[in-house]
């Protein structure tokens, strides 16, 4: 019977200890962390294929320039930003301020054939 009382007394403490103010915001920020590490691993195999496209873009345009290079780190940083640039100025072929001409081509069709955009 005493053993029995021991494990009562422990188990509400363990429950007065997890309901406890500090418990609760430790554990919401488990919760977090764990939730934008899975996010993190999830999006690791788009955002290989992003650099990859990016440095692939860069290998075959080496002549960009400084301003060109970080509009193009921005378009490729997700698939919303990349789709975003393609639907623009690809599909709709409205006019971009950073790239135009040979280069908008090019860039157009590296985006195409990376397979990262949906319906292309």
């Amino acid at each position: 019977m005493r053993r029995f009382m021991v494990l009562l007394a422990e188990i509400g403490l363990i429950i007065l200890i997890v309901r406890s103010p500090f418990a609760q915001h430790f554990l919401n920020e488990v919760q977090y962390n764990l939730a934008d590490t899975f996010y993190a691993l999830e999006r690791l195999p788009q955002q290989r294929l992003l650099q990859n496209l990016r440095e692939d873009i860069e290998n075959e345009m080496p002549h960009l320039k400084p301003y060109q290079r970080e509009y193009l780190h921005s378009i490729t940083l997700d698939s919303v930003h990349l789709s975003h640039f393609y639907r623009a100025y690809c599909a709709h072929n409205e006019i971009n301020p950073n790239f135009f001409g040979r280069d908008r081509v090019t860039l157009c069709t590296k985006v195409a054939g990376a397979g990262l955009v949906s319906g292309t």
